[in-house]
């Protein structure tokens, strides 16, 4: 029976740990601290193995010469995700910095988007000093070259009842929320068209692995946007929601609760469909949560499956929708 209480090691200096571990079964969880108090949480079958890769430079990450100690925790092999999952959280909620980025949403480690998104522009896109600026949006030219390169047939949301409401929300989002929406579609944000999920659905507007936007057919004039989690919702039960009435615009309410995912916990806002640029453009708070939540989601990684269904029908409409929005201001 594996001990479930880590054995800890300073290891300064070393590029080898296979002396500490002798004859232990190496398969388990390990954490890792470093010199400027950041941990890393990992999982291995041979740890021996793994702490050797993380001070060689590798695809995941260059060199780390300043790691100071490694804890170990034997598991079996059946029992290292759950068991990985634990510690990230346990650690998250004691407020230890990370270095890991999976199952760590709002981490500060190097990310491929620095590449097409300076790190000082997503911190500014999410940062509600910024907010008004107009700046950021993506300039005209630029938006009617992607209209006009982009297929011209119909989606099949536009069928449907509630189309308009529902194209002007994915416009909204996509416009107001996706820091330079056409440098980052498709590979980090999706639009999906009618999809069957849970029922069927007008759209769902996916960012990484997560759905941000969505509206149930079955809910057709509610619509949900998921943010980062709320304040005031910050300490309740996940299953409690609470009703919010802004002044802006005409004293729109909005339904929120928590929900929670593999990748993080969220709170989804659930607004009348139609209505998401006013409430975004009238409660800063609430875009800038959005905001962080939508950056946050594309450091941690790309759409993934969510490319397959992307739609370039129903994103063409809504980059249409953007641009006559802007022609009628």
């Amino acid at each position: 029976m594996p001990s479930s209480t880590p054995r800890r090691w300073a290891v300064t200096g070393l590029n080898t740990i296979s002396a500490l571990i002798g004859n232990e079964d190496p398969c388990g969880i390990y954490v890792l601290e470093f010199e400027n108090g950041e941990s890393y949480v990992g999982q291995a079958v041979d740890v021996r193995k793994r702490f050797v890769s993380h001070c060689r430079n590798s695809a995941h990450h260059p060199a780390w010469h300043d790691i100071t100690h490694i804890s170990f925790t034997p598991y079996p092999a059946a029992e290292l995700n759950v068991r990985e999952t634990t510690v990230i959280q346990a650690l998250k909620r004691e407020g230890c910095p990370l270095r890991n980025k999976a199952m760590n949403l709002f981490h500060e480690q190097v990310s491929p988007l620095d590449k097409v998104i300076s790190p000082v522009d997503q911190y500014h896109w999410a940062d509600s000093e910024y907010l008004h600026r107009t700046a950021s949006q993506v300039p005209e030219r630029k938006m009617a070259r992607a209209i006009a390169d982009l297929p011209p047939g119909a989606s099949k949301m536009s069928r449907l009842p509630m189309y308009g409401e529902c194209l002007a929300d994915v416009a909204a989002f996509i416009d107001l929320v996706l820091p330079d929406p056409l440098a980052t579609m498709e590979k980090y944000w999706t639009v999906s068209d009618c999809p069957s999920t849970n029922g069927g659905r007008f759209y769902t507007v996916n960012v990484g692995v997560l759905e941000m936007l969505r509206c149930i057919r079955a809910f057709g004039e509610r619509s949900c946007l998921n943010t980062i989690v709320w304040p005031e919702l910050r300490d309740e039960d996940p299953d409690s929601s609470m009703l919010f009435t802004f002044e802006e615009p005409e004293g729109i309410e909005v339904l929120a609760y928590n929900l929670t995912y593999p990748k993080a916990t969220v709170t989804a806002a659930e607004f009348e469909t139609g209505s998401l640029r006013g409430l975004l453009e009238s409660n800063p708070d609430v875009l800038a949560d959005a905001r962080a939540l939508a950056v946050a989601l594309m450091r941690t990684g790309t759409a993934g499956l969510f490319r397959r269904w992307h739609s370039k029908e129903l994103t063409r409409e809504a980059l249409l929708e953007i641009w006559e929005h802007r022609q009628r201001k």
